[in-house]
């Protein structure tokens, strides 16, 4: 079931520099945005470059490259992670295959005196919708 909202449904976004996706938390509570180990975002078989990544939830926005730090903010159950991708545009077609693998550290769940890395894998097809300026 986590797994099936991952990607949220029609939330990929044309704009004239990148684009945005929209996640949900693949966990059962809310978890610090720093506890966030891993976004691989790939539209159409192009990856993402993890430099060009941008995090947004409630506001706040954070390179993907400096989220370990941000541990006084939240990622909650029922709120979606904007992930905006700057300098990559989409091929010009009706529908994207978008993948997306999330990798959350479980701060409270220790393995072997490290905590717990999480994974969730997702697959969606859908539109982009054109951002107007």
């Amino acid at each position: 079931m986590l797994r099936e909202r991952l990607i949220v449904d029609d939330s990929l976004v044309a704009g004239q520099n990148g684009y945005s996706l929209r996640a949900r938390l693949p966990w059962y509570r809310a978890l610090p945005l720093s506890c966030l180990a891993e976004v691989d975002l790939a539209v159409d078989g192009e990856p993402a470059d993890p430099t060009a990544v941008t995090v947004e939830t409630d506001g706040f926005q954070v390179p993907l490259t400096e989220v370990a730090q941000a541990s006084d903010r939240s990622w909650y159950v029922l709120d979606d992670l904007v992930l905006h991708v700057s300098g990559a545009g989409l091929a010009d077609r009706p529908r994207h295959q978008v993948h997306l693998t999330v990798g959350l550290r479980i701060p409270y769940l220790p393995v072997n005196g490290a905590p717990l890395i999480v994974r969730e894998h997702a697959t969606k097809t859908m539109p982009a919708e054109e951002l107007v300026a």
